[in-house]
């Protein structure tokens, strides 16, 4: 079975390159702060930065308030879908206890909870009792 080899090269040693023709090996060290550096090259001067310092630092606040009413928004949503949840539970609660309620006070049902107990419907219609003096 043939095995993977490297070819010897027939020369004797590699070409070795200047260092004028290898600035793609050369490794550009990255400052240590970026702001430092935006600031110390010429693309952005240092007068117009600062002075333009308070409108950044004005818009930064402008997003903190913003994120931070978003998520008081979001809370809110929350707390009046559950709310709203817990409304429409006692709702239906009360349609149920109502219904019962109702079935309870019928005049026949009053009529058989009173059988146990004695007690008779009357048949006779009511009459009114006269007191003279």
């Amino acid at each position: 079975m043939a095995e993977n080899r490297f070819k010897e090269s027939k020369t004797a040693e590699p070409e070795k390159l200047l260092p004028e023709e290898e600035p793609y090996l050369k490794k550009n060290k990255p400052s240590s702060n970026f702001i430092s550096s935006l600031l110390s090259s010429d693309l952005l001067p240092k007068d117009k930065v600062l002075s333009a310092l308070p409108y950044f630092l004005f818009l930064v606040f402008l997003g903190f308030v913003y994120i931070t009413n978003r998520y008081k928004s979001e809370g809110k949503i929350r707390q009046i879908t559950l709310w709203t949840q817990q409304n429409q539970e006692l709702k239906w609660e009360y349609i149920s206890l109502e219904a019962k309620w109702m079935l309870a006070t019928k005049q026949s049902e009053i009529a058989q909870k009173a059988l146990p107990l004695g007690l008779k419907e009357s048949t006779s219609p009511p009459f009114i009792i006269r007191v003279e003096k």
